[in-house]
């Protein structure tokens, strides 16, 4: 008798996790390119400059540049970009849909999914207490109320 055959199926949650990991590895990849297309354009600008400035530049061959043409990396920049474009797209779409009531879903309650989606975003405060709130509690007498602030 043969085993069953394995099936692994991604939830929405982790479509929506892929789809923020990917959203910043092409981020990062874009700025790269960019960064580098920048660096190839400046160079070439510098050369021009200097061959207008005297004969001597214009004799001297230019590096040659091991990788991609700019051509190439112009295209690939345009690749990237879109494929950017379509993961936000298909990431803000997600989110959305995840965060519908959740009796329409039969999912997570709505309080467990929005104290972990806080946990989780960035810029807003952070669930734990800093070590200088805990330690005001931990000085404080038994009944008193926390400093507000």
């Amino acid at each position: 008798m043969s085993p069953e055959p394995i099936r692994v199926e991604l939830t929405d949650f982790a479509k929506l996790g892929l789809l923020r990991e990917e959203e910043e590895r092409l981020g990062a990849e874009l700025g790269d390119l960019e960064r580098r297309i920048r660096e190839r354009q400046l160079a070439a600008a510098e050369r021009e400059f200097l061959k207008s400035l005297s004969a001597y530049y214009s004799r001297t061959a230019p590096e040659a540049s091991a990788g991609p043409t700019p051509e190439q990396m112009e295209a690939q920049r345009a690749l990237v970009f879109q494929a950017l474009e379509v993961v936000r797209a298909q990431r803000q779409q997600y989110e959305e849909a995840l965060s519908a009531p959740a009796a329409d879903k039969g999912a997570r309650s709505p309080a467990r999914r929005s104290a972990g989606s806080a946990a989780g975003a960035a810029g807003k405060r952070s669930r734990f207490d800093s070590f200088d709130d805990f330690r005001q509690r931990q000085d404080q007498p038994p009944g008193s109320s926390p400093p507000q602030g």
